[in-house]
């Protein structure tokens, strides 16, 4: 199930309008559903998963990993109702959301501007393509 999880992740990366962030999914017994680390602080982004999760059906599956993605790229939870609000009912980020992504990668975070979204690097191992 762990494959299937991080399969789950690489389409949250896309739905975020991201690619190439380094992961890793890995389960963990705990008190929340799901956690994630801040990417690049972590390196990779770690993903924790508490096996009971493995339970839900696939849709909200997909919405807990977009949420703990949104995580992975520094963004906290979110009032306005959106997947950063609660992830298994939410599949996609609201406008607020993607606004918020938008201010981090203005601020200096490592992203860098595409003319078709936006492309994680890292700083340093950046390609020119």
């Amino acid at each position: 199930m762990i494959a299937e999880w991080a399969a789950l992740i690489a389409i949250a990366w896309r739905i975020w309008g991201v690619e190439d962030v380094p992961f890793t999914v890995e389960y963990q017994e705990g008190p929340y559903q799901a956690m994630a680390t801040q990417w690049p602080a972590s390196e990779p982004c770690r993903v924790w998963i508490d096996p009971d999760s493995d339970r839900y059906p696939p849709e909200e599956r997909l919405g807990l990993m977009v949420h703990e993605a949104g995580h992975c790229l520094g963004l906290d939870h979110h009032p306005d109702g959106g997947v950063m609000t609660d992830g298994r009912f939410w599949k996609v980020p609201s406008p607020a959301e993607r606004q918020a992504l938008t201010d981090l990668i203005d601020s200096g975070a490592p992203w860098e501007r595409r003319s078709y979204g936006f492309r994680a690097v890292m700083p340093g191992l950046a390609s020119g393509s």
